[in-house]
C-alpha cells in the first residue's frame, strides 16, 4: 500500500500500518478525502468561470497524477481526453485500467528538468494541472526547467502546492489561464 505514492501523506505517507483504521485505503485517502476532493472541484469551477467548461475534444495533463483524482474528475464532467505522469509504476497501471480509451498514463521522473515532457508539443493541452507535486522537486534549475516545459506545453495551467508555515500547512494556488509563456513570477521556484 505504501508504494502507492512517492513522497508526504498521499504520496506514502499512508503506510500499512494505517491499512484498515476506520475503513481507510489508498483509494479512500486520495479519491474521496473531502478536502482533497473540494479542491478539484473548485479548480474545475474556476476554469469553467474564465475560460468555459472543457469538452470531449479537450486534453488534460496532471503532472504529480498519483491516482488521477483531478483527471478522474475532468473525465467525469467532460469526458476530456486524460494524460498524467507520475513516478510510481502501481497507480499508472491502476490509471490506465480505469481511464482505457480516454487516457494515457507515463512513468517519469520529472526532477530532471522535465525531459519527459519534450514529447510533447507546445500548447498541447488545454489544461495542465499540478496538486501537491511542485513542492516535492528541490528548487534548483531543474525545478526552473519543469515547469518551464509544463508552461510550454499547456495553454493553462493550475498549479496547487501545499507548504509547511507555522500554523501547518497552507495551500498556495498559482493559476495562469491562458497564453503560458514564462514561470519567472512563480513564488514556487
Amino acid at each position: 500500500i505504501a508504494q502507492l505514492g512517492g513522497i508526504g501523506w498521499e504520496y506514502g505517507g499512508y503506510t500499512e500500518k494505517h491499512a484498515g483504521q476506520h475503513g481507510r485505503t489508498h483509494e479512500t485517502e486520495y479519491l474521496t478525502d473531502a478536502k482533497k476532493v473540494i479542491g478539484t472541484k473548485n479548480a474545475f469551477d474556476v476554469y469553467e468561470k474564465v475560460k468555459g467548461p472543457l469538452n470531449k475534444k479537450s486534453k488534460v495533463i496532471e503532472i504529480g497524477c498519483n491516482l488521477a483524482r483531478n483527471l478522474r474528475e475532468a473525465k467525469d464532467r467532460y469526458d476530456s481526453y486524460s494524460v498524467g505522469v507520475d513516478i510510481n509504476p502501481e497507480v499508472i497501471s491502476i490509471n490506465n485500467q480505469y481511464f482505457k480509451d480516454r487516457g494515457e498514463f507515463f512513468v517519469a521522473n520529472l526532477r530532471d528538468g522535465g525531459k519527459f515532457l519534450q514529447k510533447f508539443k507546445d500548447n498541447e493541452f488545454d489544461l495542465g494541472i499540478t496538486c501537491g507535486f511542485l513542492m516535492h522537486v528541490a528548487a534548483d534549475e531543474n525545478k526552473k526547467s519543469l515547469i518551464k516545459e509544463m508552461l510550454r506545453i499547456c495553454k493553462n495551467v493550475w498549479f496547487s502546492e501545499w507548504y509547511d508555515s507555522k500554523n501547518g500547512y497552507t495551500e498556495t494556488v498559482y493559476t495562469e489561464l491562458g497564453g503560458c509563456t514564462t514561470g519567472e513570477d512563480l513564488c514556487i521556484y
